[in-house]
């Protein structure tokens, strides 16, 4: 059985490599079938221009801020969602109220985990839908004031705003620059996921129809070899990641 891992939590450099890694290793069984061979040349040309957007951005001057900003305002996002979800529970049945509204106008936007896998301009929108909600909705903002989460709006909207305005900079920049790119990183690799499980379907399918059928299953199970080879790497890249920012956000005991 294909091993995936959750490449878009990697660092953009890491996400692109691991991609790299997995359609070399996954091409080898682009023969076995049509429809394999069809969606890693799709991923192919999507991580290329990926691979194309990220040495622009590398160039651009206010790549670095945003990378930043971008990673900034996706914790924010995920931080209100546990927080609205957790407050679910609260024994004070005002804070369970105003924590289900709260969470409900999350819900309308897709839900926490959804927003901040959305391409850059469409995270951008939509929060600026959600804190124009929460301040401008006055049931919105008394819940957003019972439960103490008025410095995470505040550095929510500064963070996005800062991104959105960089974001204007950077393609004026690139205008200037003559360049054609107008979509970033984050685009392609939001992209690339539905083409990703697709392929992971497809390799787990093959192995299946080909131990049914009594075929030769060896070279499909070599490829899901080689393809979880590549995955392991990375998923204890992300491991180790987790446990450092664990450690770090729960000190032992002076």
């Amino acid at each position: 059985m294909v091993q995936t891992i959750a490449y878009y939590n990697l660092q953009q450099a890491e996400a692109l490599r691991y991609l790299q890694q997995f359609l070399r290793v996954a091409d080898a069984a682009g023969g076995f079938s049509d429809p394999l061979r069809e969606a890693l040349a799709e991923i192919q040309g999507l991580l290329r221009e990926a691979e194309a957007a990220f040495r622009q951005q590398a160039g651009a001057s206010q790549s670095a801020r945003m990378v930043q900003l971008e990673q900034e305002r996706d914790e924010l996002v995920s931080g209100l969602g546990k927080l609205c979800d957790g407050y679910r529970n609260d024994p004070d049945a005002a804070c369970r109220a105003a924590a289900v509204l709260l969470y409900a106008n999350l819900k309308l936007y897709g839900g926490a985990g959804a927003i901040v896998r959305q391409t850059v301009k469409a995270e951008t929108t939509t929060i600026n839908s959600i804190v124009r909600d929460w301040s401008a909705k006055p049931e919105l903002a008394d819940a957003v004031r019972l439960l103490n989460l008025g410095r995470w709006t505040t550095r929510l909207k500064a963070a996005n705003d800062e991104y959105d305005t960089l974001s204007v900079a950077r393609s004026q920049e690139r205008a200037q620059l003559d360049l054609a790119i107008d979509y970033t990183v984050k685009d392609k690799l939001t992209a690339i996921k539905p083409l990703y499980d697709e392929v992971v379907t497809l390799l787990d399918a093959g192995a299946s129809t080909a131990r049914r059928q009594r075929q030769n299953e060896r070279q499909w199970l070599d490829a899901i070899g080689a393809v979880n080879a590549v995955s392991e790497e990375f998923a204890a890249l992300l491991a180790a990641r987790a446990t450092r920012s664990k450690a770090a956000n729960n000190p032992p005991d002076a």
